[in-house]
């Protein structure tokens, strides 16, 4: 998987591992545009929904990159998306959130 992340520690090619914290991932509709991994934007199924009262956790598989992913979203955000499971979106990895770990 491609990944933009912010490091100085890090050459473009390097294997790293990464994570990004479920909060710190953004919901894009998928009519805002195409899937650019150069943002970090990638397409996603949803596979289930689970209500935390004000926030939702959400767990995605990105479909190209065969990741699972869980979120961490306003509950009214995610009601206004028309979130459900098995629909399709997009997700947001922001570059300054994502940390990455080079791998030996």
């Amino acid at each position: 998987m491609r990944i933009k992340v912010k490091s100085q520690n890090l050459k473009p090619g390097d294997k790293v591992s990464w994570g990004i914290y479920p909060e710190n991932i953004t919901l894009l509709s998928p009519d805002s545009g195409p899937e650019n991994q150069s943002e970090n934007i990638y397409s996603a199924h949803v596979n289930s929904i689970i209500n935390k009262g004000p926030k939702k956790r959400i767990t995605f598989k990105l479909v190209r990159q065969n990741k699972t992913l869980i979120a961490e979203v306003p509950a009214q955000f995610v009601d206004s998306m028309k979130l459900y499971a098995g629909g399709l979106c997009l997700v947001k990895l922001e570059t300054s959130k994502v940390v990455a770990f080079r791998s030996l």
